[in-house]
């Protein structure tokens, strides 16, 4: 498994991931900017693009440094407005939206050795398929971690629930609605937030292969 260090930054980059300095600042700017506001204007609770940011941001930018500057920023500016909370929970909550940024390089490994397995002649086709199907897995998985931990953070910090098993069990079952809308919002913002994305990367692209000049003369 790839571990997140500086040759990141300088490995050869996919079509689809940040290209230059200027792309890495309009790829956090973008990140940061539906994080920042999905946070003060949505209402519905965890129904917020938080999660899909930090995933797309571990997926796009090829630096984890830069990446981790996503969540970060997007929380700390926020939580300026918000306000604050029981700092275990905080710190859970911190974790929870931060660790997505290295789902990608977690899960490369593994991707690439499906993809190798599907053969040469499917692997323009299968990589961008494999791609999309690791995002979304790293979606559902980033959801289900966050209720697991911040769930039992509540029981243990907070004055809520009794502390013992019939208290872990309700505290649980409270989250369950809120499980389901961070799963909602996971999906709908990971998809939309690619969908600009990957849309300007392949019109740069399409740009950059029709950029013909012609010969000046000898």
């Amino acid at each position: 498994m790839p571990t997140p260090n500086q040759t990141d930054a300088h490995a050869t980059p996919a079509w689809w991931q940040a290209q230059t300095s200027a792309e890495t600042v309009l790829a956090m700017a973008l990140l940061i900017g539906a994080s920042v506001l999905g946070r003060l204007w949505l209402e519905q609770p965890n129904f917020k693009p938080s999660l899909a940011a930090a995933i797309l941001a571990g997926a796009i930018l090829r630096d984890w440094r830069l990446a981790m500057v996503v969540p970060f920023a997007s929380l700390a500016l926020t939580d300026g407005f918000l306000g604050v909370y029981e700092w275990p929970l905080m710190v859970a909550v911190y974790a929870c939206l931060t660790l997505p940024v290295f789902w990608t390089r977690a899960t490369e490994s593994a991707t690439r050795w499906i993809s190798h397995r599907c053969g040469r002649p499917h692997s323009a086709l299968t990589r961008p398929l494999l791609e999309l199907i690791r995002l979304n897995a790293g979606a559902v998985t980033s959801a289900v971690v966050f209720f697991v931990v911040t769930s039992a953070v509540v029981w243990t910090s907070t004055p809520w629930y009794s502390q013992d098993l019939a208290g872990l069990s309700q505290a649980y079952l409270n989250a369950l609605p809120f499980l389901r809308w961070m799963l909602q919002g996971n999906v709908v913002f990971l998809h939309s937030l690619l969908l600009l994305w990957v849309g300007y990367r392949g019109l740069a692209c399409v740009l950059v292969t029709n950029d013909v000049r012609p010969a000046l003369p000898q």
